[in-house]
């Protein structure tokens, strides 16, 4: 009789060889920062629209790594695209998605996909920041957040977005 480590190895081998190898993932706590990001839009939004253009902005200060990453803080800018279903733009009840590129201090760059959808309509009610190239490439932050629009929307139009928070990429 074969010891059983002789009759499994082969079988467990055989089983590895076949499974499909997961993705890479990120480690939990790459990078945590403070967060402010604000969408522009010129002209300001005054009805329901698709596709309108905006430019996205922001900064991560105070970073902290528990995975040894050395960026200590960035700043990002990129175009953004908004679509609202309802004709009150005030009630940000809406879909902004940008691209971009952030540039850390120490010197690290990374591009990424931004979303905030507050519209149910548009599917999934998110605040998220997607690392798709460079510095932290697959990591995702979903930030802990309050945002808010301009204070004179009702007398201008939606002219900006404002958001304010912490996060941590992972």
């Amino acid at each position: 009789m074969r010891p059983r480590a002789a009759v499994l190895l082969p079988l467990v081998t055989a089983l590895l060889a076949v499974l499909p190898v997961p993705a890479a993932t990120a480690a939990p706590g790459d990078l945590t920062c403070e967060v402010q990001v604000q969408t522009d839009f010129t002209p300001p939004i005054t009805g329901s629209v698709t596709g309108y253009a905006g430019e996205v902005s922001g900064s991560f200060v105070n970073c902290v790594s528990a995975t040894g990453q050395t960026m200590q803080s960035g700043v990002f800018q990129g175009t953004a695209t908004a679509t609202s279903t309802i004709a009150t733009p005030c009630s940000v009840v809406i879909r902004i998605v940008a691209t971009g590129t952030i540039s850390w201090t120490p010197t690290a760059s990374s591009d990424f996909v931004y979303v905030f959808n507050t519209d149910p309509a548009q599917g999934l009610v998110e605040l998220s920041m997607t690392i798709t190239g460079g510095a932290l490439a697959g990591d995702g932050m979903i930030p802990v957040a309050w945002f808010t629009p301009n204070l004179d929307c009702a007398l201008t139009g939606l002219r900006y977005v404002s958001v304010g928070g912490a996060g941590t990429f992972a």
